[in-house]
């Protein structure tokens, strides 16, 4: 059944006499063609007060119900809208079409304004009509300065294959559950991206949509599962071996300690050097068993109300001395009324540590600038700590690895600084996340407001 835009037309007389009825009107309510026309008003619709409550000149809508032929009342409940002055034109709709427009119209505003997807509405030449207040926090947009203006201009800074949204959209290639990932002032996020051009009645495209959901919480929920899993297999191998090693370790570090000095005192200075050498090597070892014990079981931890910038500060003394020996500058920006956190402040400070240290190592080559900044995430009730360098960053095809146990892209690593980190900061509540655009890398150290 097709339903014209505004609904049935109806053309009363004077007298309340149907002059005109819209034939798909009749035929819904089950009467004869033409049984409308020349019958009062009052056979076919339920109002207590017949025709005079229409001859009083109505204000807005009134709703009736019309009568079938059998003498039922009809479940449809109409709106009838006076349309002339005298009240004599008016039009029947369909109040079930009403309340789906308007059910329609509140989802479209909940999605935009409340909902948790990062929304954009293009019309025909590509400009952006409508935006989510999700996708003007997750993109850096102010809503007022896009509305209107060509998507490529709101992502202009960005090269063309890094750009989201694409043209093609408006030729008919629509996207469903593409994973992408976008890199903004707080860091990294993993979106999953549905795009699909819209037309209207006559087949004409007229715009698109393109839906974004943010999903990076539960890939982190699904990385911290798979790199549990891990330390529990690394666990049950550290527990058994670890003290092992140990012994044997500390007897051979011992012996050749003696061995180091006696070659000193006898000037064997080449084989001096290969003592040294095997002494680094066993220090080596024992730092890796270290972090193996670590791993192996829950450190005991305190948890207490802290100022995050309270542990910066004990640690900027020491990051500065090691940034002036590799030609970096340290730069802290610290946030104005920033709430507590629940942490364990020692190993807060091994987190910031690590990250500062291996940041300054990013840059061992041309000097540059290690930057710590605070934040507050009010919505979220998060404080950010961001550590971010000036190095040469980290391929996009690595980036998702650096977390692993074992993995590293230095020479001496051991491939468990990272994993020691993220590990710490999951076990009291918040996560790391780590973006890098080619010229630099930023970790982003998220913990909850202590309540």
């Amino acid at each position: 059944m097709r339903v014209a835009q505004h609904g049935w037309k109806l053309v009363l007389d004077d007298q309340g006499i149907v002059v005109f009825a819209e034939p798909e009107l009749v035929r819904i309510l089950h009467y004869a063609d033409g049984a409308w026309v020349g019958a009062h008003i009052d056979r076919f619709v339920d109002v207590p007060d017949g025709w005079r409550a229409f001859s009083k000149g109505i204000d807005g809508h009134t709703i009736v119900h019309f009568v079938e032929c059998t003498g039922k009342i009809q479940n449809r409940v109409c709106f009838i809208e006076p349309r002339g002055d005298d009240g004599r034109v008016i039009w029947v709709r369909d109040a079930s079409l009403i309340t789906h427009h308007r059910i329609m119209q509140r989802f479209v505003d909940h999605l935009i304004h409340d909902g948790n997807w990062a929304v954009f509405l293009i019309d025909a030449r590509f400009r952006i009509v409508e935006v989510s207040d999700v996708a003007c926090r997750l993109f850096g947009f102010e809503r007022e300065r896009i509305i209107g203006i060509d998507v490529d201009t709101a992502f202009g800074a960005l090269p063309e294959e890094h750009r989201l949204i694409h043209r093609n959209i408006l030729w008919g290639v629509g996207v469903v559950g593409q994973a992408c990932s976008w890199t903004g002032a707080i860091g990294r996020h993993e979106l999953i991206m549905d795009a699909h051009m819209l037309r209207d009645e006559e087949g004409q495209t007229i715009g698109a949509y393109v839906i974004f959901k943010d999903v990076t919480n539960m890939r982190s929920v699904s990385d911290y599962v798979q790199r549990n899993d891990r330390f529990a297999m690394i666990g049950q191998i550290a527990a058994g071996t670890a003290h092992e090693i140990r012994n044997p370790l500390t007897a051979i570090k011992g012996f050749m300690q003696l061995l180091h000095q006696s070659m000193v005192a006898q000037g064997y200075n080449r084989e001096k050097q290969y003592a040294e050498f095997v002494l680094t090597e066993i220090e080596r070892i024992n730092k890796l068993v270290n972090e193996f014990l670590y791993l192996s079981k829950a450190k005991k931890t305190t948890i207490e109300r802290i100022d995050v910038a309270h542990v910066l500060l004990d640690i900027l003394p020491l990051i500065n001395n090691q940034a002036v020996l590799h030609g970096v500058r340290v730069s802290y920006q610290a946030a104005i009324n920033k709430p507590e956190v629940f942490a364990d402040r020692e190993q807060l400070k091994q987190v910031f540590m690590n990250l500062c240290r291996n940041g300054i190592e990013s840059m061992t080559s041309q000097g540059g600038v290690l930057s710590v900044i605070e934040r507050v995430e009010r919505e979220q009730q998060r404080v950010l700590i961001a550590i971010a360098d000036t190095g040469t960053g980290i391929p996009p095809f690595l980036i998702d690895k650096i977390f692993d146990p074992f993995f590293t892209t230095k020479e001496d690593g051991t491939g468990l600084g990272l994993a020691v980190c993220q590990r710490i900061v999951h076990d009291m509540g918040g996560h790391i996340r780590v973006s890098s655009k080619g010229y630099g890398t930023m970790f982003v150290v998220s913990m909850p407001y202590a309540h």
